[in-house]
């Protein structure tokens, strides 16, 4: 059911997209908003899916190109092209870029419409921001995998971290739910920004797999707080969303499916973090122990 072949796969998320574009410019409200929600999360993870199956056939398809060949015969473009772990840093420094683009946007959106959540996302995103930062900082300046003690005490405080901010998380869901508040978009705005979250969702959630057969916890630790951050970026478009497209004194519909949407979200945040602390915490006495 997660897993289709190309041409269905295809025809489900255009189906869905038609969908959400039917609901958004109609105004339409209730079940078929409800249907359209949860048609198109089934699209993205079966895109998702798709996506999965589909890099690595053009990947192998491209690698094995002419122009590719040509390329290749400059040292930077085969360096990024053959080691993944100088391939990872690049993508490392431009997602960083985009992030704080993503800041700026949302946090002078937030002061220029007087919106509190929206500064408060942003003031969580900054944090995450912050964090991402400080582990590729430590790829820059570190051989990756040259020293796993202190990768894995890395990897254990950014779970540790991870726990309050989530606590943060869920606080800022219950204060919107308590007080039915929350902020749109101008005009165009929201379409832009659900195309950046759906693609760092999607990136994210892929990154996260891949990454881990590299070994290095720093690196996987850096994946699992873009993801955090792609999920807080989810939900933050959500509540952006219902609250342009449904109807106003819908507060209980929205209170829903916020609080649906924000215990899931912050319990993955939470399983998480618990995993990186757990995990680096049983490997680092494994090594006390082999040392002793």
């Amino acid at each position: 059911w997660y897993s289709l072949p190309p041409l269905p796969t295809v025809l489900i998320v255009a189906a869905a997209a038609v969908l959400l574009v039917f609901v958004f410019s109609t105004g339409q409200t209730g079940f078929l908003t409800f249907v359209s929600y949860l048609f198109s999360g089934y699209a993205l993870i079966i895109g998702c899916s798709g996506l999965a199956r589909f890099f690595p056939f053009m990947k192998d398809r491209i690698r094995n190109s002419g122009p590719s060949k040509r390329l290749r015969k400059n040292r930077n473009v085969s360096r990024y092209l053959d080691d993944a772990v100088y391939r990872t840093q690049v993508s490392l420094y431009l997602g960083v870029a985009v992030n704080f683009f993503y800041i700026f946007l949302k946090f002078f959106t937030g002061v220029y419409y007087r919106s509190e959540w929206l500064i408060a996302f942003a003031l969580y995103y900054i944090v995450l921001t912050v964090l991402r930062v400080s582990l590729v900082n430590y790829v820059r300046q570190n051989e990756v995998l040259h020293n796993l003690n202190a990768e894995y005490r890395r990897s254990r405080l950014v779970g540790i971290l991870l726990m309050p901010m989530n606590l943060v998380l869920s606080i800022i869901v219950t204060r919107m739910i308590a007080f039915n508040e929350t902020y749109s978009y101008p005009g165009v705005l929201i379409y832009g920004m659900a195309a950046y979250v759906f693609y760092s969702v999607i990136l994210a959630v892929v990154n996260v797999f891949r990454f881990r057969r590299h070994g290095s916890p720093v690196l996987s630790a850096i994946k699992v707080v873009s993801l955090t951050a792609a999920l807080v970026a989810l939900l933050s478009l959500e509540a952006a969303m219902l609250a342009q497209f449904s109807d106003g004194e819908d507060g209980i519909f929205r209170g829903k499916m916020l609080g649906i949407s924000g215990l899931v979200i912050c319990m993955i945040i939470l399983g998480m973090s618990a995993y990186m602390i757990i995990h680096a915490t049983i490997e680092l006495k494994k090594k006390e122990i082999s040392n002793q």
